[in-house]
C-alpha cells in the first residue's frame, strides 16, 4: 500500500498512537515479555468471575451449557435484542475442545458459554440446530477449519428443513463482502424472494463461503486475532467475561516470539469462540442481513457508563446525543425521495459520523450504513 493510502486510512479509521502502532505498523502496544495483557486489563478479566452460573443440560444430547442469565430469565432475555455466538471447533476426540461462547450484542457481555471434548460431531450439530430454532435472534460464526466444515455442512443441511435461511444466521463472505460487490448477495435474495426451493442448490454451491476461514495473513487471520481484536474485546469487555474456565484461558496466553499463542500444556478453544464472537460486531459488514442494528452494537456497553467522572459523564452525554442525532439524519434519508437532499444528509450523516468517540468508530461503520439504506431503496423500486 501506498504512504497516501496509510494517511487516508489513518483519517477514516481515527487510528492513532498505539492503536495505530499495533493496526498498522505492527508493533505490540500492550503487556509484558509473557503476558498480552497489562496488570490492569488481568484484574479486570479475573475480577469478572462469577461462579453463580446456570448449568442447563441438554435433556436429548446432555450438552452442558453455563448461562450467566437467571434460568427463568433465558426465554424473555433472548427474545430481546441481538446475540453473536462464536464456535471454535475441533474434532472432540478427547483433544481440543469445541468452545461456544454467546456474547449480547448490545453490552458486550458474556451471556452463556460451553466447552465440549469427546463428542459425535453430527450430535453435537443436531444440538446446534435446537439452538437455531429455539432462539431467533444470534448469529453463530463458526471457525471453519476440518470439522468445522463437517458441522456447517450439515447445518446447511437441515436448517433450511425448519425453515431457516442459513445466509442470515450463520456468518458468511456473501454478506461480509456484500457492501463492497452486492452482486452475489443480490442475487441469491431475488432467487429466494420468487423461489425459495433454489435454497438447498444456493448452499451447496456457496458452501465454502461459510464460515470464519483462518487466513494466514489480513483480517481473518490468527495473528489479527490475537492482536487486534484481542486488544479491543478487553478493552470494552474485560470485565464481562464472567465464565471462569474461559477466564483461566484468557489468562494462561502468553507472548511467543512476538506471537500471542496458549501457554503449553493449555487451550484456548473459549477465548478463540470468544474473540469470534466479539470479531462479528466490530469487523463484521453486511450486519443487517442478519438483523443486527448497527446503532445496537455495544450501545450499552459497561465501558461506557460505569465511569462517574463529571467530564466523562458530559461526554458520554454528548456522545449519547450525536447517536440520536444520527438515527434521525439516518431515518431521514430513508424517508427522502430527492436524489440532492439525499446526498446533503449522506453527507451530513458523515459529518456526524466523524465526531464519534474513537470507541465508536471501531464499531460503528457510516459506509456501510448509507450503502444498506442505498440497497434497501433499490429493493423498493424492484
Amino acid at each position: 500500500y501506498t504512504d497516501q493510502w496509510l494517511k487516508e486510512t489513518l483519517e477514516i479509521t481515527g487510528s492513532k498512537g498505539e492503536d495505530a502502532d499495533r493496526d498498522f505498523f505492527n508493533i505490540w502496544t500492550a503487556g509484558s515479555l509473557t503476558s498480552p495483557f497489562t496488570v490492569e486489563q488481568s484484574e479486570r478479566i479475573r475480577k469478572s468471575e462469577r461462579l453463580d452460573y446456570h448449568a442447563e443440560m441438554s435433556s436429548q444430547f446432555g450438552y452442558i451449557t453455563r448461562w450467566y442469565i437467571p434460568a427463568n430469565e433465558i426465554n424473555t432475555r433472548m427474545a430481546r435484542g441481538h446475540y453473536s455466538m462464536g464456535l471454535d471447533t475441533s474434532d472432540a476426540a478427547g483433544g481440543d475442545d469445541i468452545g461456544l461462547v454467546l456474547r449480547d450484542v448490545q453490552t458486550g457481555e458474556i451471556v452463556a458459554a460451553g466447552n465440549y471434548n469427546e463428542t459425535n460431531l453430527i450430535l453435537f450439530a443436531q444440538w446446534l440446530v435446537e439452538w437455531f430454532i429455539r432462539f431467533e435472534n444470534f448469529t453463530c460464526i463458526i471457525e471453519r477449519r476440518s470439522s468445522g466444515s463437517a458441522i456447517i455442512d450439515y447445518l446447511l443441511l437441515m436448517l433450511p428443513s425448519k425453515g431457516i435461511n442459513p445466509f442470515k444466521r450463520l456468518y458468511n463472505k456473501v454478506v461480509q463482502l456484500s457492501v463492497e460487490d452486492p452482486t452475489q448477495l443480490t442475487r441469491i435474495d431475488k432467487l429466494l424472494r420468487y423461489n425459495q426451493l433454489a435454497l438447498p442448490d444456493l448452499l451447496v454451491e456457496y458452501k465454502r463461503d461459510f464460515g470464519f476461514a483462518t487466513s494466514g495473513s489480513g483480517l481473518t487471520s490468527r495473528t489479527d486475532l490475537y492482536s487486534n481484536t484481542l486488544q479491543s474485546a478487553t478493552r470494552l469487555s474485560a470485565d464481562s467475561v464472567h465464565d471462569v474456565k474461559m477466564i483461566d484461558q484468557m489468562l494462561s496466553l502468553v507472548i511467543k516470539n512476538g506471537r500471542v499463542d496458549h501457554a503449553d500444556g493449555s487451550n484456548d478453544d473459549l477465548v478463540i469462540a470468544w474473540l469470534l464472537s466479539f470479531w462479528l460486531i466490530s469487523k463484521g459488514t453486511g450486519l443487517t442481513h442478519y438483523g443486527i442494528n448497527s446503532k445496537d452494537i455495544l450501545a450499552y456497553n459497561k465501558q461506557n457508563t460505569q465511569d462517574n467522572d463529571p467530564v466523562k459523564l458530559r461526554q458520554q452525554h454528548q456522545q449519547n446525543q450525536l447517536r440520536i442525532t444520527i438515527e434521525n439524519t439516518v431515518d431521514e434519508i430513508r424517508r427522502e425521495k430527492d436524489t440532492y437532499i439525499i446526498h446533503r444528509l449522506e453527507q451530513r450523516l458523515r459529518h456526524l459520523a466523524s465526531g464519534l468517540s474513537d470507541q465508536d468508530k471501531k464499531v460503528f461503520s457510516v459506509d456501510e450504513l448509507i450503502q444498506n439504506i442505498r440497497d434497501s431503496k433499490k429493493y423498493k423500486k424492484i
